[in-house]
């Protein structure tokens, strides 16, 4: 089993805030550094490291800069929130394009959450549903969004888009389901 938190925040910190470079090549030079603080060899098998004593060393790390500049957390959250919909691991040329492509679906989404909170169409449980999102979107963006996990909420973020401007197409008042 491989582990990842402090590792997966490394990665994308050197994605984010250096001169980008493949994620294999940052990987390389993170096993690098590791083997000469700790003198001892990652090991990683698919993005995360094998043994939870080296893991702990990342996580320790990553605690150490939040402590030292609590001003990282919000930049991190400005370039993952960026990266969660425009993935930087095929470059920023690319990332553009996705951004791009992602920009109408996140438009229609907010829109249709102004316009249905404005004519008080919303239930609890389109609440339930943002905070969820929110929080899934949150994590990749503070950890580590340089991939598309963007991709397993798009079914999701599309019916809900089409809920919200049916509601204000048709003008339709939410009804609360049995139970929430």
């Amino acid at each position: 089993m491989a582990t990842g938190g402090g590792f997966q925040y490394w990665i994308a910190d050197k994605a984010y805030f250096e001169n980008y470079k493949s994620v294999g090549l940052i990987i390389d030079e993170m096993g690098q550094e590791f083997s000469l603080a700790t003198g001892r060899e990652l090991r990683i098998e698919h993005w995360g490291v094998m043994d939870p004593k080296d893991e702990e060393w990342f996580s320790k790390k990553a605690a150490d800069q939040v402590k030292s500049n609590p001003w990282i957390v919000v930049r991190r959250l400005g370039v993952g929130l960026y990266s969660f919909w425009a993935p930087i691991d095929r470059g920023w040329k690319k990332s553009l394009q996705l951004g791009l492509l992602n920009l109408p679906l996140l438009m229609a989404g907010g829109i249709g959450l102004f316009v249905s909170w404005k004519k008080r169409s919303l239930g609890k449980s389109d609440f339930l549903f943002a905070a969820l999102l929110g929080g899934y979107i949150t994590l990749f963006a503070f950890i580590q969004s340089i991939s598309g996990y963007y991709i397993a909420i798009i079914p999701i973020m599309v019916c809900w888009i089409i809920s919200l401007w049916s509601r204000i197409f048709f003008n339709l008042k939410y009804k609360q389901p049995a139970g929430l």
